[in-house]
């Protein structure tokens, strides 16, 4: 890579393009890939900023949708978790961008059948959006999407893994979460 050679394999401006790279092999579909350049990428930036600054959250969160994707949704939830604590910690409890962060984290409990926890979870991203989006926004349908899931399922005996119906809906939830993700803060003005 051209920055590589200007700059070298830890500069910050190095670590910003391997991220870069990451996301567009990901939206091309080849996960596993991506998740090498995001391990990269955040290696790089923790180094640069420290493990709990604000410009390593994205990139834990692009991680853990790679993550996911490939079905280690426990691992994925960790680094959400992580996410989530670095963007309350930047922006506050109550801000608009910890939304998909707490999206994404429902659905990985969902997936874990925690499904109180996933509610919980829910319910603070809709509340959180609501306050900052439009009616009709398509942050606020995925997050009410998910939210009817949950109220469907099982609380005692959790998802059940045999249910086709149950993992389409997962799925759908799961590709949401990644086109959103995807979009970033910059989706919240535009839309």
């Amino acid at each position: 890579m051209i920055f590589e050679g200007h700059y070298g394999v830890v500069h910050i401006e190095t670590a910003n393009t391997i991220q870069n790279l990451a996301n567009a092999i990901s939206r091309l579909g080849d996960v596993r890939s991506a998740q090498g350049f995001y391990e990269r990428a955040l290696a790089i930036k923790e180094r640069h900023y420290g493990v709990g600054h604000i410009e390593t959250a994205s990139t834990l969160q692009n991680l853990a949708l790679a993550i996911s994707g490939l079905g280690d949704v426990r691992a994925a939830q960790g680094l959400y978790e992580r996410a989530l604590a670095i963007f309350e910690g930047h922006y506050g409890a109550e801000h608009v961008e910890l939304t998909i962060t707490l999206y994404n984290l429902a659905i990985a409990n969902c997936q874990l059948n925690n499904i109180i926890i996933a509610q919980e979870q829910c319910m603070r991203a809709k509340v959180i959006a609501s306050r900052s989006l439009p009616a009709g926004h398509s942050t606020l349908n995925a997050i009410e999407r998910l939210l009817q899931h949950l109220a469907t399922t099982d609380v005692r005996h959790g998802l059940s893994p045999s249910s086709t119906e149950t993992s389409s809906s997962i799925q759908s939830l799961l590709e949401q979460s990644t086109h959103l993700s995807q979009q970033g803060t910059q989706h919240y003005r535009d839309e």
